[in-house]
């Protein structure tokens, strides 16, 4: 007997006394209703004891079976990239910027990799730990492996400006020999000052580009990066950045230089009796004043442009917009910077004493450290005093 719910208006049939029912009948169709398939559950990750925080956003993360301690992991608030740890809160040493990988000792990109998009000033933080000896100590790991190429290198391109130099002073030579007789001394200022204004400039302009790819290959070799003896000119891939960064950086040495430069070119012009003793002593005074002041000045800036010339070449960004990220990045890390860049002046020294031939060695462990110390701002390590305020 068909029976009609009072509550949900569902028809069934009634069952005997044994509790046996036939099909159930429906209002609309006769036939029995076919039984409905098991959808199978979705697949959720395993979760594991214990969760993560994010140290850009403080948001935290149920922390899954692909979270390995040194897997970078990214943050779907901020998007902030960082080094999963592990049970004992420690993330070991990891440069790399893709969530979802270990760290491993080389591995070449993907293709079209180089082409990421670039990331926002605001993604970064001065929120880092500063560990000199973390840094030497990574940049002692992977000298090895760069020093030779890059010694190479360093002889070929310091060839290359020797050649520019010598160009530049043949030209010279040929500028007053054209003139006829001795040069006269109206001339020889003016040659002074075309090659204090253009041509030492556009020397170090071509520096610039050569150099900085040194850096280049050294951010390669702390990333895991593959890198060739052609990475070493990756600095002419980014001539519109570099080329703003060397002009700011002119226009700046140019102001801290100016009284000086000014007083060195009136003096052959005033003669021996242009000026009195006292008056010169005058101007060379406040001309040193100006050079301390200014230079001191420029010198801070310099700190914390400190990861500018990184920026460009990792990240691809502007010369205006690495040295805002930078100048924020630097932040509250002056001491250590200023220690760090002067380790680095003295093995820069060292090598200079050697006959410069430790040039060629000392280069490529500077510009680790440098690579090493941008690295772990870039990416710090979590901690539980790390980011407090």
């Amino acid at each position: 007997m068909a029976i009609e719910c009072p509550r949900c208006e569902k028809v069934f049939v009634a069952p005997d006394y044994e509790g046996q029912s036939p099909s159930t009948v429906r209002r609309e169709q006769e036939s029995p209703v076919p039984p409905r398939r098991a959808e199978p559950e979705p697949e959720t990750p395993s979760r594991l004891p214990g969760s993560l925080t994010c140290p850009g956003c403080a948001a935290r993360l149920e922390r899954t079976a692909a979270m390995e301690p040194g897997v970078s992991v990214q943050c779907p608030r901020c998007e902030r990239v960082f080094v999963a740890p592990d049970e004992q809160g420690q993330a070991p040493v990891s440069f790399t910027d893709r969530p979802g990988e270990a760290p491993a000792p080389r591995r070449a990109l993907p293709v079209g990799e180089e082409s990421r998009p670039r990331r926002r000033s605001e993604n970064f933080t001065h929120h880092w730990k500063a560990d000199l000896g973390e840094w030497f100590a990574i940049a002692g790991r992977s000298w090895t492996r760069i020093m030779g190429p890059t010694a190479g290198y360093l002889f070929l391109a310091g060839m290359l400006l020797l050649i520019v130099v010598v160009a530049l002073v043949l030209g010279v030579l040929a500028a007053v020999g054209g003139l006829g007789g001795p040069p006269r001394e109206e001339t020889l200022l003016l040659l002074q000052a075309i090659q204090n204004f253009v041509g030492m400039p556009l020397f170090r302009l071509l520096a610039l580009y050569l150099f900085s790819g040194v850096l280049g290959v050294a951010l390669r070799e702390l990333r895991g990066r593959s890198w060739d003896f052609g990475s070493f000119f990756m600095g002419f891939n980014h001539l519109s950045s570099l080329g703003t960064w060397w002009l700011i950086q002119e226009l700046l040495w140019f102001v801290v230089t100016a009284p000086l430069m000014v007083i060195a070119f009136l003096l052959p012009i005033m003669g021996p009796g242009g000026a009195r003793p006292e008056e010169m002593l005058g101007l060379l005074g406040f001309a040193y004043l100006w050079y301390a002041v200014f230079g001191i000045i420029n010198g801070y800036c310099y700190l914390r442009w400190s990861f500018a010339l990184c920026l460009i070449l990792d990240q691809k960004m502007g010369a205006t917009q690495a040295m805002r990220t930078s100048w924020a990045m630097t932040k509250d890390h002056m001491l250590i910077l200023f220690a760090t860049f002067l380790i680095m002046g003295i093995i820069f020294m060292a090598g200079y004493i050697a006959c410069c031939v430790g040039l060629l060695f000392a280069f490529s462990y500077v510009s680790l450290i440098n690579s090493a110390m941008y690295l772990e701002a870039l990416y710090p390590r979590q901690s539980s005093t790390m980011y407090e305020d």
